[in-house]
């Protein structure tokens, strides 16, 4: 089922209305999270640990409880690298500016890549 705008409209387990089978995450669902890439991976393992549970016949996981450590809200995150050395980092209600920000960018930017590539070695063979 999909919503005016062309987004998939998705239960608590992440499941398209009216498909049990089909998982949506991300940009392409209709959610109240903001479309992050924070919430996008945390919906995708969701997604994924919800598919396993299926196969083996498990009660399914709820977002974001099932991957928030059974935290009602995704928390709210955002790093922004203002060139090499400063940036600005939003957790919830704390603001941080300076070297730290910037050297925490880094390390999720290198982090991602990593995981990343790790997975297209695991895929590929």
């Amino acid at each position: 089922a999909m919503d005016a705008s062309g987004g998939a409209l998705v239960n608590k387990n992440l499941q398209v209305q009216g498909l049990q089978n089909v998982f949506a995450v991300g940009d392409c669902m209709i959610g109240s999270d903001e479309k992050n890439a924070l919430s996008a991976d945390l919906g995708a393992s969701l997604a994924a640990m919800n598919i396993q549970r299926m196969a083996k016949g498990e009660p399914l996981a709820t977002f974001p409880e099932g991957v928030c450590h059974g935290a009602s809200e995704v928390p709210q995150i955002a790093c922004v690298s203002l060139y090499k050395w400063s940036g600005v980092m939003q957790f919830n209600g704390l603001v941080l500016t300076g070297m730290v920000p910037a050297m925490v960018k880094a390390l999720i930017e290198y982090l991602q890549v990593a995981t990343a590539a790790e997975r297209a070695l695991h895929t590929s063979a």
